[in-house]
């Protein structure tokens, strides 16, 4: 029997590729939030626009992240991973420096589309390689430490964008995106594709056949995913007046991070459970907590009580991602990972881009308590769907 120095890398979970598409997927998503960061208060600032022009911005680049997706899922069956991939990232880098050159409006927000359309690339990329990296038995355990890298930027972007553009210049912060995004070009230079299909095993079919795009059978399960993803940047966008309202922004200053700081502690755990006994002990856990860190926001008036609400939807919105997409992979044959994962992130993203735009409507007349208060109800519904969809099929495993 062979040692573990000397098994093959696809056999171990932290291997040299695991490690490289984990910092490819970090260093990517931290310039992508930083960006969003930063480029809001330059566009007010320079060109004088409404706030809600500048909110466009967001909706831009979702809508970019989307067509990304869609496309990958039928690329990544004609070419292979790593050209596909330096491919993603070279225009993620073009990007940045149209950033540099883009002295309009229009040329900014057609800059915005650009970027959500290589991270949707880049995105649908890195998590189908990682799907065939990490060893079969310890997929959720891989994908859950995989999206840490996500959870990561999450953090590291905004407060690194708020920190630079404090200290330096727009101009500056866009060169130093720059310097991190042509070095992302490098690292799949370093990446052994000898245990990865060339290329996805699916036969091409025509660009003009919707199944090259995405998989039929992840929809069913990602109508699920499409009613809790609104939650996160529902939040996300009303954090911020909600504390205001009640004399509560120290506490919102600190509620990413606690938030964040959940989502690492709880992953490794989850996907090992996850692995163990199957999906259910996590999905369900994590909707619960969803639903009482929700009520617990909504009902809440102190630094205490927001704190805690952020670590419970950190637990519960962290692990309900990982776990989703690994759950998402499970659906489907090696041939079709592509496909899936395109499908599941078009719903997702989805999701998140019409959460804040639907509920938000709710806001004069319920405050956002009551948005809260509408989401927790909404992610309790949702418990139906899954049960009737995936988790009735795939009862508790014994160890």
């Amino acid at each position: 029997m062979c040692s573990t120095a000397s098994a093959p890398a696809a056999t171990r979970l932290f291997n040299r590729n695991f490690l490289l598409v984990s910092l490819i997927n970090l260093l990517t998503m931290t310039v992508y939030y930083l960006l969003v960061v930063v480029s809001v208060p330059y566009l007010l600032h320079h060109f004088d626009i409404s706030q809600s022009a500048a909110g466009l911005v967001t909706s831009i680049i979702v809508i970019g992240c989307l067509a990304g997706r869609f496309l990958t899922g039928s690329l990544v069956a004609r070419l292979p991973f790593r050209t596909l991939l330096m491919l993603g990232l070279a225009g993620y880098a073009c990007v940045v420096w149209g950033y540099c050159q883009a002295g309009t409006l229009a040329g900014i927000f057609c800059m915005r589309f650009l970027a959500g359309f290589s991270v949707g690339v880049v995105g649908t990329v890195t998590a189908t390689l990682v799907a065939y990296i990490v060893p079969t038995a310890q997929r959720g355990l891989g994908v859950s430490y995989f999206t840490m890298s996500t959870a990561l930027a999450l953090a590291a972007g905004p407060m690194l964008g708020l920190f630079l553009i404090q200290v330096t210049s727009y101009a500056n912060v866009l060169l130093s995106c720059l310097g991190i995004a042509i070095f992302c070009i490098l690292l799949p230079l370093g990446m052994d594709f000898r245990h990865i299909p060339r290329k996805g095993t699916d036969a091409p079919r025509s660009f003009l056949s919707l199944r090259s795009y995405i998989s039929y059978r992840v929809i069913p399960f990602s109508c699920f995913v499409v009613l809790v993803s609104p939650g996160y940047s529902t939040i996300q966008a009303f954090i911020a007046p909600y504390a205001a309202e009640r004399q509560l922004m120290a506490a919102a200053s600190l509620f990413f991070l606690v938030y964040g700081a959940a989502v690492l502690a709880t992953r490794p755990i989850s996907g090992r459970i996850f692995d163990k006994f199957g999906e259910n002990l996590v999905m369900y856990p994590s909707l619960l907590f969803m639903i009482a860190g929700l009520l617990l926001l909504a009902g809440g008036d102190s630094a205490a009580a927001m704190l805690t609400a952020a670590a419970m939807l950190g637990i519960g919105f962290g692990n309900f991602q990982s776990s989703s997409q690994a759950i998402a992979l499970s659906l489907v044959t090696p041939d079709r990972f592509a496909q899936a994962i395109s499908t599941f992130f078009i719903f997702f993203d989805l999701g998140v881009g019409i959460g804040p735009w639907l509920l938000g409507v709710l806001v004069p007349a319920h405050g956002y308590a009551g948005v809260f208060l509408v989401l927790a109800v909404t992610t309790t519904l949702s418990a139906i769907p899954y049960h009737l969809l995936h988790g009735r099929k795939h009862p508790c495993r014994r160890p």
